[in-house]
């Protein structure tokens, strides 16, 4: 399938023409009677054609076509075994053909052209709106397997990455919350943080880089929930009529959950710092940690055993986990002993020609500016820092001349 609008080599104009045309006498015959059901199968031939026009406005028409199948019932399992045995095949047939339109979709989310990957998780979410309305619940499988196209996609673009946060994400409740727990499962292969106690989510294949940098890349677009978000599946519980009142209540109330929310931003985050990251990932999420992710955990010293690892690293890792632990360890409550004696550990020579020597500087004063503590510890760091200004360049000698005569007041 070729979700572009551009006309394919192999074809002329007047042959695209003609298939556009037959794309749409096909659709108009699937939806005025079901008789002619069989004519998804030649539809679904054209979308995965090398003709662009043709197959984009195929894969358009097919959109609709599933669409209407969803409202009218048909692609729905019957509920009961006395059901009509030429229907349960039919409808057991029209289930196989949506699959595969599904699965050529999120084929597209790894094309060679942004447009046409934002064009397939258009069409992919939409076909989840119109299923989720038709059962009455979140289709969290089909979302699940969207999530883990784009963010495992080594071609997944910048442009359809941000689509994704932006444009579906941040505006909708019941994305978000499902995005969150997608990227908790995808990121923990032999783990499910949500399915009750006892079980397990084994999935064969492991964690890409890929999936390392994209997830990185969305977590960090993605805005925390705010009051008054709508939802992408509208009034799903309300329109499955064969569930009682106080269970689709419970169906729908999740989304709009605030406990539900920080749990699964807590897992998420949780999940993907477990992720074997890069240097360049681990030092930009030590960089923002303290202002986004710690202020929105459900219980934020379970960052506790990342932060203490960063900040016994050593170097410039050291300096970056700072201002997570000592955040931690000020407003968290968090009992670390010996933070003061790696900090003062970390005051050497190399210190004032790192990247971050400013940003620890600043940090420095923070942490001791404290009355509760003792005058010992602050003549030791006073004292290093006036034997560290003898060997310092200029700039540094400044820095460190005055955070001295600061300390010494």
């Amino acid at each position: 399938m070729s979700l572009k609008r551009k006309h394919g080599g192999a074809k002329n104009e007047e042959e695209s023409r003609t298939l556009v045309a037959r794309v749409h006498a096909l659709e108009q015959n699937v939806l005025s009677s079901h008789q002619h059901l069989n004519d998804i199968v030649e539809i679904q031939d054209i979308a995965a054609s090398d003709d662009g026009e043709a197959a984009f406005t195929a894969a358009t028409a097919l959109g609709r076509i599933y669409a209407a199948l969803w409202a009218k019932g048909l692609l729905q399992r019957a509920k009961t075994d006395t059901a009509d045995a030429a229907a349960q095949q039919v409808g057991d047939w029209l289930r196989d053909q949506y699959r595969k339109y599904t699965a050529q979709l999120r084929a597209q989310l790894a094309h060679s052209e942004a447009p046409v990957q934002v064009a397939a998780l258009r069409l992919l979410l939409q076909m989840l709106d119109k299923e989720g309305t038709a059962l009455g619940a979140f289709p969290s499988e089909g979302f699940q397997e969207v999530v883990a196209a784009v963010l495992g996609g080594a071609r997944s673009s910048e442009h359809l990455l941000r689509a994704l946060a932006e444009s579906y994400v941040n505006s909708y409740d019941d994305l978000r919350l499902h995005f969150y727990r997608s990227v908790a499962r995808l990121a923990s292969p032999d783990y499910d943080p949500f399915a009750g106690r006892g079980r397990r989510h084994v999935r064969g294949e492991p964690v890409s880089p890929a999936f390392v940098q994209n997830a990185h890349v969305v977590l960090g677009q993605v805005r925390v929930r705010e009051a008054g978000a709508a939802l992408w599946v509208a009034q799903a519980a309300s329109q499955n009529k064969s569930q009682g009142p106080s269970q689709s209540k419970s169906q729908g109330g999740a989304a709009l959950s605030a406990a539900a929310h920080t749990r699964a931003f807590s897992e998420a985050w949780l999940a993907f710092l477990r992720l074997p990251l890069t240097p360049d990932i681990f030092k930009q999420v030590l960089l923002t940690i303290h202002k986004r992710v710690i202020p929105h955990m459900g219980d934020a010293k379970q960052l506790m055993d990342f932060l203490s690892s960063a900040y016994e690293a050593g170097g410039a890792v050291s300096l970056l986990a700072l201002n997570g632990l000592f955040t931690l360890i000020s407003e968290h409550n968090l009992n670390y002993p010996q933070f003061y004696e790696k900090l003062y550990a970390l005051l050497d020579r190399n210190l004032f020609h790192v990247k971050y020597r400013a940003r620890f500087f600043r940090l420095l004063e923070v942490f001791l500016a404290s009355s509760h503590l003792p005058a010992y510890l602050i003549a030791a760091f006073a004292k290093r820092l006036a034997r560290l200004a003898l060997f310092a360049p200029p700039a540094g000698a400044v820095t460190a001349v005055a955070m001295v005569y600061n300390l010494l007041k």
